[in-house]
């Protein structure tokens, strides 16, 4: 029984050399793996900017250097929403008329992308707009106030 025990132990420790390598395969894989990750993430996101650039689309104001004289100055860029504070009603309210199906509040954080920055600021927003009327909540879902156009005049607006 002995000479079953010694290759027994004698197996098991060629396993566990095999387990040792493959793990140190395996931490070489993942690093690999989060390198080409994190390349791709960030190619995508300047990719993005360009896109959104090359549309004329408003990006977020962002620094940037200039030269005088052969010294480095700091010079600010200012876009149209960095000169004035946005609405967040008004975005909660464009992005509900923007999706006539309805948004939950998970949805509606991920859409307003950080321009609200405390998410509970979200849900007072939702709160104003249904305690006024411009929206309303059914299965967990916000939808925006239907208006329709009253059929003796055109430029009249009913609620539904």
């Amino acid at each position: 029984m002995t000479q079953f025990l010694e290759e027994l132990r004698t197996r098991m420790e060629q396993a566990h050399k095999r387990l040792q390598a493959a793990a140190v395969g395996l931490q070489q894989a993942q690093a690999l793996h989060a390198a080409a990750n994190q390349e791709f993430g960030s190619l995508q996101h300047l990719y993005q900017l360009e896109v959104r650039r090359s549309q004329g689309v408003a990006t977020p104001a962002s620094p940037a250097l200039s030269t005088n004289a052969g010294q480095v100055v700091a010079v600010s860029v200012s876009t149209p929403s960095a000169e004035r504070s946005d609405n967040k009603t008004e975005i909660v309210r464009q992005l509900l008329q923007e999706h006539p199906n309805g948004m939950t509040p998970g949805e509606l954080w991920k859409a307003v992308n950080g321009r609200i920055k405390h998410r509970a600021y979200l849900y007072s927003v939702l709160k104003r707009l249904f305690d006024r009327d411009d929206a309303f909540k059914r299965r967990g879902k916000y939808f925006p106030k239907v208006l329709a156009k009253s059929e003796e005049g055109k430029d009249h607006y009913t609620v539904q």
